[in-house]
């Protein structure tokens, strides 16, 4: 069973979807909103999924309000390694610390370092505008939060599967 043949922007949610494109909302990215919505629908979540891409969603006031997509660790890699002429395809290792002493290091703390700042970069921004920002890692890839950060931080790998639960459940009521 594929989502995107059952779950769409016309299916009836438990949210609303505040998207000026909702006909192009992906499946996954409804779902984990649906998931922590169904978790606490009071408190703001950011909604973090590192995968192909990189996708973080703002979801407050019972509502999905929008987020950003970038690519992901591999697609980083292989980027670097396709459009330029001698870097090579590597491996992620997220506990290579900057600086870089190779071409190798350098390029993971390019790319999985990098990735670490942005998501830290986007929750301290939203920090300023939200109190109570609840942080859900759905990610199929560890991540490594900076101890200092003051937000709850939850890691619930198949969290799409519960949104998907829990739109079929409010459906059936």
């Amino acid at each position: 069973i594929k989502p995107k043949e059952y779950l769409s922007a016309k299916t009836s949610l438990p949210l609303e979807l505040d998207y000026d494109t909702p006909h192009t909302l992906g499946p996954d990215r409804i779902a984990t909103a649906a998931g922590v919505i169904s978790i606490d629908s009071k408190n703001p979540w950011l909604v973090i999924d590192l995968g192909t891409c990189l996708t973080m969603d703002l979801v407050a006031n019972g509502a999905f309000r929008g987020g950003l997509i970038a690519p992901g660790v591999q697609m980083r890699f292989q980027a670097m390694h396709e459009f330029t002429a001698a870097l090579p395809l590597i491996r992620m290792n997220f506990e290579t610390q900057f600086p870089g002493k190779s071409t190798e290091q350098s390029m993971q703390v390019g790319v999985c370092q990098s990735i670490m700042l942005e998501i830290e970069g986007f929750i301290s921004l939203l920090n300023q505008s939200y109190d109570y920002l609840n942080i859900m890692d759905c990610s199929s890839l560890p991540l490594n939060f900076d101890k200092d950060l003051k937000n709850k931080i939850f890691a619930r790998p198949k969290l799409v599967l519960h949104g998907l639960n829990y739109i079929l459940e409010q459906n059936a009521k």
